[in-house]
Formats: C-alpha cells, sequence, structure tokens
C-alpha cells in the first residue's frame, strides 16, 4: 500500500478542517475551536457526528459536550490528535497551499485557465506524511513549561505532582523544578513544570489564566510561564 502524501491527508481531513473554520468563523478562539475538534475526532469511533456538525450553526452547543467526557481521558485523547494530525490539520499555511493548488486545478480542468497542463503539486503536499507534521511542538522548555504555586504552609513535593499528572495523563512531563529553600527552612511556595510538549498547557489552561489543581487534599495552582 502507497503511503499517504501530506495532499492526500489534508483532503481526507476536509471535514474535519471545515468545522474549526465554522467554529472561529463564529467567533470561537481558535485553541478552543482545536481542542472542540480534536474531541470529535477522538469520539469519531464511538460516534458518528462529525458530518452532523458540519450543519451546526451554533459552535457553543457543540462545545457543552466536553463537560459530558471524562476529563483525564479527555485530556489524553485530545493531546494524541493534536500532537500528531492536528499539527498538521490546524496548519493554516498548508490549507492555503491545498487550496491553491486545487483552485488552479480545478481552473484547468474547466478550461477557464491559459495553462492547458495539470499544475504540480508543490513539495510541501508532495511529501510523505508522518505523525506530528505541520506546525512545531515548542521547543524551548520556556514555551512548554507552567508555573505552580502553593497556599503557604501547605508545599506539594516534587514526587507528588509528578505522580499526580502522570497517572491522569501518562508521559506527559519532561522535569519539575521546586524553589530552591536552605535546608530546614521556609519550604517551597513556588515551581515550574516542563510538559513534554506545548499541547497539555492548552489543554490544562483551556483559555484561563489560572487553574487549580487538588493534590492529595492540597491546592496548586498553574499559569503559563511567561519569561521575565
Amino acid at each position: 500500500m502507497t503511503p499517504p502524501t501530506v495532499k492526500d491527508v489534508l483532503a481526507f481531513h476536509k471535514i474535519d478542517r471545515a468545522v474549526y473554520e465554522k467554529f472561529v468563523a463564529h467567533g470561537l478562539e481558535p485553541g478552543r475551536a482545536r481542542n472542540a475538534v480534536a474531541l470529535f475526532m477522538w469520539l469519531e469511533e464511538r460516534i458518528d457526528m462529525i458530518n452532523q456538525i458540519v450543519q451546526i450553526i451554533n459552535p457553543t452547543m457543540i462545545v457543552s459536550l466536553i463537560a459530558e467526557a471524562d476529563a483525564d481521558e479527555t485530556v489524553r485523547g485530545l493531546a494524541h490528535i493534536l500532537d500528531r494530525i492536528g499539527r498538521l490539520l490546524f496548519d493554516d499555511h498548508m490549507y492555503e497551499l491545498l487550496r491553491a493548488y486545487e483552485s488552479e486545478e480545478a481552473a484547468v480542468r474547466a478550461g477557464l485557465s491559459a495553462v492547458t497542463v495539470r499544475p504540480v503539486v508543490p513539495p510541501a503536499l508532495a511529501m510523505l506524511y508522518a505523525p506530528g507534521m505541520g506546525v512545531p511542538i515548542a521547543s524551548t522548555e520556556d514555551a512548554r513549561s507552567m508555573v505552580i504555586t502553593f497556599s503557604k504552609g501547605f508545599p506539594i513535593g516534587r514526587e507528588e505532582i509528578w505522580e499526580h499528572f502522570a497517572t491522569r495523563w501518562g508521559d506527559c512531563i519532561e522535569k519539575v523544578m521546586m524553589e530552591r529553600v536552605p535546608p530546614g527552612g521556609t519550604p517551597p511556595m513556588y515551581g515550574r513544570i516542563v510538559f513534554k510538549t506545548d499541547t497539555y498547557i492548552d489543554l490544562l489552561l483551556d483559555m484561563d489564566r489560572v487553574v487549580m489543581h487538588n493534590i492529595n487534599g492540597t491546592h496548586l495552582w498553574a499559569r503559563k510561564y511567561v519569561p521575565s
């Protein structure tokens, strides 16, 4: 079986892309639109809904489905999709290339172009597809980091933090760094989590500035790291 090209994969996911663009056109922030479409793709094996979604005008009716799924299982499923096919599906430049090529090809076929030979597929579209192609994963630690803080007098250990996220989302953390304090001094009040991909940060925040996690009865607040 011949491996698919980037063009083949983009064409196959046109409906998914159309749903994403409809959401954005109706005012949904692109990050949430990506998450919503990834959710539908993840559920597609269980529920045949994508073709119906294209016909729905109000995206808020669809986004509410997210609350009905198990949160941790959903994050794992969405991260898998967003870091693989999603990197290509939500790459605006690649879809612009595809549309330009298809428009030129259609014009030739209809006799509306001065050129009579079918256009050559752009190299970027002719490449063989591999999962993860498209928008690159953030390479710097800063772009994959979240700042974490704790309530005074209620610190959380590095191992507890790692286990909390690993148990829920799998192998998603690269490192956990804690405030350096002298031996026997005040427990750490803040730290930093570096995820393996920036996808987890977007899913964790879901467009909020700060989120709270309960780890063994103690609150942890997390926000996106912004270098000073």
